[in-house]
């Protein structure tokens, strides 16, 4: 393609010159012959034809060159386009090439590489400058493949006939000598005479496709041959579709007579009526089961089955994979001990299957697995598989697992040792297959572990059969020593040596005396009790007992030693079986230095624990058991119990926690003459599945039930606090709206009387009856603002001494007492008592009601007490309400009447709440407003009463260091009178704005009203006043002290009044 290029440039070049002189000729000959014509035609003087031709002749050189030079101009530039365009091309042709996703090679016949693209550099790892002008053999082609075909032939051969290798598959080498498999498209590349001069080669890896098929491969020879029965099984009839030679080898048939078979005519008539259901549960579920199978000359043997449902190729078969256990069946009957203990597992026969990772980490295993290991998956992953494995198989383990992964081979299959959580070893035959993704990287390995425990028990019990005595003898855990009958060692296995550390030579001809020291922790000589138990055990009297003997670097150790008689046909030895119990016997001490400490434990536990046995004796008790009920061990229930409904209720527990229930429950006791709670907890003492005793502990909880009775009466009173704050906030917004009315209804009062002069006038009389309901009213609103708390205008420094009097020498004092002649009023005043900051006018009214309510509550007469006192707390007292501690001013207002109800009591300080007439004798707001006053001055109330004995209210006021002040003199009406001052009244009201700017316009200001917080801010951008008189609650848009805040931000220097109702 770039010769192609350069040829067609070269054209294009030799082109242009030849436009440009053709061109230039053509125009040259046409103006000297047209232009000498014309002249003749026109001038006829030769003077000015001379001059005439002499300016041609300049004007055909100007022209012609100019005409010259453009056309070199754009000659140059058609050059220089064709060869962009031509450099274009080979950049487009070098980037397909580079960029393509496939190995692109150009070699001559001989094999020498001549080009290598970009992907073929980074595939095979070689760079540009090392690969071209090498040959394909030796660099990238192995001379031989894995097969053990000649590629350095097919090359060659290649290079002489390449229409024979158009396309053809090959084994390559990476210059990491992977191999890898390479399809190659190969074209020749001829010259003009028909001679090859290059190979055009196309190659994509198909690396993968040939390890899958590999696989395959590898799994038929699996199945074919694998040692066990490999049946491909239709699921709804079990016709046999597919069976392994060892099918074919077990049962006698040939693999055509089988696949004309169904699994009924393998097995023994006693079973076939079971054959359908294991069908359908091995379809749907999979199955594992022992049965019976017939071979073709009729005898029976017994098989394990392993069946499963698989999809293949759309069809939905079962594979069975079938064991002959007639070798195993055999040894169970040989074992008939191992037989009993190991039973159930082996006729389970389960197989495990995990997936490990990329890091030979569990990931996943199945509960046949777990079963297998006795651990949970948790502790499975967290061991891993070296912590799983016996550690002397884990290096052969390893060894062959990194050849599986490395593809070396398919099929991991190992037959090797466990060790399960409860310590034993076992063994499994494990068979582990890797899967790998479409790149041929490892996804994971997919192991599957077969119990073969019992096999390998049977082979090591046939073994030993052959080899019993030496077996026995020297792999013994303990040390055994065969004796003549004159008590001398004749042989030892090698534990015996090592007990004594001794060589085995060492040992024999001597006697156990020699070997121990020279008497026994009993006192008594060691060569006289050995003797002695030769000679028992000699005459038929097997002997055990514990024994202490010397090792050879003088170090005693306990030993216990079981001596038997065992007959060598003509004569007896003596066996002896010693096994070390120094590591027993300093277990046995900690065990018992273990529970004294548990019983010191249980002796220090501050709850009371105790131990019953099965009959229903106490066996244990600790200290705080016997504190409260004296020793009980060896009594029943019935000798410790205080009464009989308490041994009701011990025994019913007792019962429950007999018959597996752990039982639980609080029961009360009364002790040094205080009543106790406690929480009693019975539990089962279990061994295995049997009940021996029970297990009991009674917990104090006293102060944690007086904790949560405390809790719960304050979550009373904080419940009270919530709904007189809701009742409260309900009664400012009804005192709110009943202002605005009232305060039209007292405002346009005073006007009329204003307006009417004449006292006998019946307007005027009619106005002050409005008036004075008004200010009835007004009393009544106050008392709901106050409730509110939003009744306290302002404070001062005040003394609550002062109160009392005022209210003492009130008519309204006065007049209660005179519907009430049969009370006296009892005062004591502290003489020094500290002042309070508050307001005078809603002390005094709360100190009234106080004062009316017992006079009230003393209908046949009795004694109003009232007292002052400074009072401080140290630390919180609680009652009816929780008083912090601190310094107090107190109030305190008793009577000696018919007193409060419990439930009344909670209820008092609600509003409306009374039992007496309403309308008669109150409002019903008397305490509530009693209430909402000591709230708003930040201080606490208490009440205590019983029906029948009276009550005393006991208020409590923080202190204040301020000193009282003198009060202010009133002024004159007079001296509120305006000077023509603005004021802006703001009020959602319009009968509210216009009654305050008609008396504010009276008393001589400048008045102006506006209805909202928002019309207000937007009047103050246009005007400036003196005052702005401002409704504390306004329905729609800001209140009032939300307008404020807006008026000084913008006007800092703004007074302001605000005002409810």
């Amino acid at each position: 393609m770039k010769n192609a290029s350069s040829k067609g440039g070269a054209n294009k070049a030799l082109a242009i010159p030849l436009r440009i002189t053709s061109t230039y000729l053509i125009v040259g000959g046409l103006w000297i012959f047209l232009s000498d014509r014309v002249l003749g035609l026109i001038v006829t003087n030769p003077r000015v034809i001379t001059q005439i031709a002499t300016i041609k002749g300049w004007f055909f050189v100007a022209a012609t060159g100019l005409m010259l030079y453009a056309l070199i101009v754009r000659g140059v530039s058609q050059i220089r386009h064709s060869e962009e365009q031509t450099r274009r091309t080979e950049m487009k042709y070098r980037e397909l090439v580079e960029n393509a996703n496939s190995i692109i090679m150009r070699r001559d016949p001989t094999g020498r590489i001549t080009f290598f693209n970009e992907f073929a550099q980074s595939f095979f790892g070689y760079q540009e400058d090392e690969i071209l002008g090498r040959n394909v053999v030796g660099t990238i082609v192995p001379e031989v493949d894995g097969s053990g075909r000649n590629l350095k032939t097919m090359i060659e051969d290649i290079g002489k006939h390449p229409e024979r290798y158009a396309n053809n598959e090959n084994e390559n080498i990476r210059r990491n000598d992977e191999r890898v498999w390479i399809a190659w498209t190969n074209k020749p590349i001829r010259d003009e005479r028909g001679q090859i001069t290059e190979i055009l080669c196309v190659g994509n890896d198909i690396t993968k496709r040939k390890q899958a098929e590999e696989s395959l491969r590898r799994f038929e020879l699996l199945v074919a041959y694998s040692r066990d029965i490999i049946l491909f099984v239709r699921p709804d009839d079990g016709r046999i579709l597919e069976a392994n030679e060892a099918a074919v080898k077990a049962y006698g048939h040939s693999r055509d007579q089988l696949l004309t078979m169904t699994v009924h005519q393998l097995r023994s008539p006693e079973t076939l009526e079971s054959i359908p259901g294991q069908l359908v549960e091995a379809n749907l579920h999979g199955i594992l089961l022992e049965t019976a199978h017939r071979r073709s000359d009729g005898s029976i043997f017994p098989v394990e089955i392993s069946s499963r449902g698989e999809n293949i190729g759309g069809i939905r078969i079962l594979i069975s994979v079938i064991r002959d256990i007639t070798e195993r069946k055999r040894a169970e009957e040989a074992l008939r001990i191992s037989e009993e203990r190991f039973r159930k597992l082996f006729e389970e026969s389960p197989i495990g299957i995990a997936f490990l990772g990329k890091q030979r980490e569990i990931t996943l295993t199945n509960q046949r697995y777990r079963d297998f290991l006795g651990y949970t998956e948790a502790e499975i992953i967290e061991k891993g598989p070296k912590g799983l494995l016996h550690p002397d198989d884990w290096e052969r383990s390893m060894a062959l697992s990194t050849k599986l992964r490395s593809g070396e081979i398919p099929l991991f299959h190992m037959e090797q040792r466990y060790i399960r959580k409860d310590g034993a070893v076992v063994w499994a035959d494990t068979q582990i297959i890797v899967l790998r993704d479409e790149n041929g990287e490892l996804l994971h390995t997919i192991g599957w572990v077969q119990d073969i425990t019992d096999r390998k028990r049977v082979e090591e019990e046939v073994r030993e059969n052959e080899r019993k005595y030496r077996v026995l003898f020297e792999a013994a855990n303990d040390g055994i020593f065969l004796q003549d009958a004159r008590g001398c060692f004749v042989d030892c296995n090698e534990r015996g040596a090592t007990m004594y550390g001794l060589p085995k030579e060492d040992i024999l001809g001597r006697s156990p005396a020699e070997l121990s020291p020279e008497r026994q922790p009993d006192g008594r000589l060691s060569s006289e009790v050995a003797k002695e138990r030769t000679l028992a055990v000699l005459d038929g009297k097997p002997q055990s007992f514990e024994w202490k003997h010397l090792r050879a670097d003088g170090a005693a150790s306990d030993v216990e030693i079981t001596l038997n008689r065992v007959d060598m046909g003509d004569t007896y030895l003596v066996q002896a079986i010693v096994r070390d119990i120094t590591d027993r016997k300093r277990t046995e001490s900690a065990l018992r230095e273990s529970q004294a400490r548990f019983l010191a434990a249980v002796e220090s536990l501050p709850f009371e624990f105790w131990m019953m046995n099965s009959e229903g004796y106490y066996v244990m008790q600790n200290s705080a058991c016997r504190k409260r009920f004296g020793g009980i061990v060896g009594k029943c229930p019935k000798d410790v119990s205080p009464d009989k409904d308490t041994l009701r209720i011990w025994e019913e527990n007792n019962r429950r926690a007999f018959a597996g229930e752990f039982v639980e429950g609080e029961a009360k006791s009364l002790s040094a003459g205080a009543e106790r709670r406690y929480r009693t907890i019975l539990a089962p003492v279990r061994d295995g599945d049997e009940i021996r005793g029970i297990l009991g502990v009674n917990i104090d909880i006293t102060q944690q039930k007086l904790a949560e009775e405390e809790r719960g009466r304050l979550a009373e009173r904080l419940q009270r606090a919530e709904k007189m704050e809701a009742l409260g906030t309900l009664a400012g917004g009804v005192a709110h709206d009943l202002n605005n009315v009232l305060g039209v209804v007292v405002g346009y009062s005073e006007l009329l009387l204003h307006e009417v002069k004449d006292e006998s006038s019946p307007i005027n009389a009619y106005s002050k009856g409005i008036l004075k309901g008004g200010e009835r009213a007004a009393a009544i609103v106050q008392d709901l603002l106050t409730l509110a708390r939003r009744g306290v205008p302002s404070r001062k420094v005040l003394n609550l001494n002062d109160i009392v009097v005022e209210c003492q020498d009130s008519p309204e004092f006065a007049k209660v007492y005179s519907y009430h002649p049969d009370i006296k009023v009892k005062i004591e005043l502290e003489a020094d008592l500290l002042n309070i900051s508050g307001s005078a006018v809603h002390l005094g009214k709360s100190l009234m009601n106080l004062v009316s309510n017992a006079a009230e509550a003393m209908p046949n007469g009795g004694t109003t007490t009232i007292k002052t006192g400074n009072q401080y707390l140290d630390k919180p007292i609680s009652g009816y309400d929780e008083v912090r501690e601190g310094d107090y001013v107190v109030l305190s207002v008793s009577d000696t009447g018919e007193g409060i109800s419990a439930v009344d009591l909670k209820r008092i300080f609600e509003p409306f709440y009374t039992k007496k007439v309403m309308g008669r004798s109150g409002t019903g707001l008397g305490l509530a407003v009693v209430w909402g006053t000591v709230k708003d001055h930040h201080g606490y109330i208490n009440v205590l009463s019983e029906e029948g004995k009276g009550a005393a209210f006991t208020l409590y006021f923080p202190v204040t260091r301020e000193e009282l002040v003198s009060e202010q003199v009133s002024m004159s009406v007079r001296e509120y009178l305006g000077k023509g001052e603005t004021i802006l009244i703001v009020d959602d009201v319009r009968e509210q704005r216009e009654l305050a700017t008609t008396m504010l316009k009276k008393l001589h200001y400048s008045v102006t009203s506006v209805s909202s917080g928002e019309e207000t801010l937007e009047y103050l951008k246009q005007h400036q006043v003196d005052l702005v008189i401002l409704d504390m609650i306004m329905d729609h848009g800001m209140d009032g002290l939300d307008t404020y805040a807006r008026i000084i931000e913008a006007h800092p220097q703004q007074k302001a009044i605000i005002v409810s109702g």
